[in-house]
């Protein structure tokens, strides 16, 4: 069974769920995507299915992501690539003393949990498997950046806030010559009809891997990879990348 954890990142407390099925297991760790949480279906789905293969993992919000008692503190608004790469690396720091395999660590990320995994490659992973990775944000013209610095934020199609320091802080990370720094085995997944990241997205980043890859175009479907059908696909081909690499 999952428990309810929590860690610290640049002082704030991130609130997760961990479960292993014994001592010293592989983990694999879960970043979930841009405003969505922990909770997602595809994190609940992936759990059971890992746990049941011999699997640990652990799940997290990123700060002011979630609901309720699992919330992690901070603000949504605050959010930057920067903070997010923290919090990322506050799970593994905590995967260090939680009784896994620590040298057998993996992780898997959807679209911008993806991108933090692409951003900052760490020798603590030993393989790792992104979904639906965007390796660039568009960018606001300078006067659309102005603009926004005078409104004092800018809002999201959801309602969502976000501060200036957002966009402001994207130009420090080239995320693909950062993957090529990746020497760890990683696999990508990618919906054919993924309308919000571009599928040659994941062609520019399958191109870019330092070490060993493979890229898997997911015939029909979306962004969230929303029908079960083509979860189930993930995991299983997931299943057998884990069994070779980790």
């Amino acid at each position: 069974m999952e428990q309810l954890v929590q860690f610290l990142s640049d002082g704030q407390l991130v609130r997760g769920k961990f479960q292993s099925p014994a001592n010293k297991s592989p983990c694999i760790l879960m970043s979930h995507g841009f405003e969505s949480s922990m909770d997602g279906n595809k994190w609940q789905l992936f759990v059971p299915w890992f746990s049941r293969l011999g699997y640990a993992t652990l799940r997290f919000n990123y700060r002011g992501c979630g609901e309720g008692d699992n919330k992690s503190e901070g603000k949504f608004e605050n959010t930057t690539l920067t903070a997010r790469i923290a919090d990322y690396q506050a799970a593994l720091g905590f995967l260090q003393s939680a009784g896994v395999d620590t040298q057998r660590i993996a992780v898997i990320g959807s679209s911008f949990g993806a991108m933090i995994i692409l951003a900052a490659p760490d020798v603590r992973i030993k393989a790792a498997i992104v979904l639906a990775a965007p390796y660039y944000f568009p960018l606001p013209s300078q006067e659309e950046l102005a603009n926004i610095k005078k409104e004092g934020y800018f809002l999201l199609s959801s309602g969502n806030r976000l501060l200036p320091g957002f966009l402001e802080d994207l130009p420090r990370y080239d995320v693909l010559r950062k993957v090529k720094e990746i020497k760890q085995p990683l696999l990508i997944f990618h919906g054919e009809q993924d309308a919000l990241v571009p599928v040659e997205s994941a062609r520019k980043i399958y191109s870019a891997v330092g070490g060993p890859r493979r890229l898997e175009i997911l015939e029909g479907a979306d962004h969230s990879f929303t029908d079960y059908r083509y979860c189930e696909q993930i995991m299983k081909i997931s299943q057998d990348w884990f069994h070779e690499y980790l």
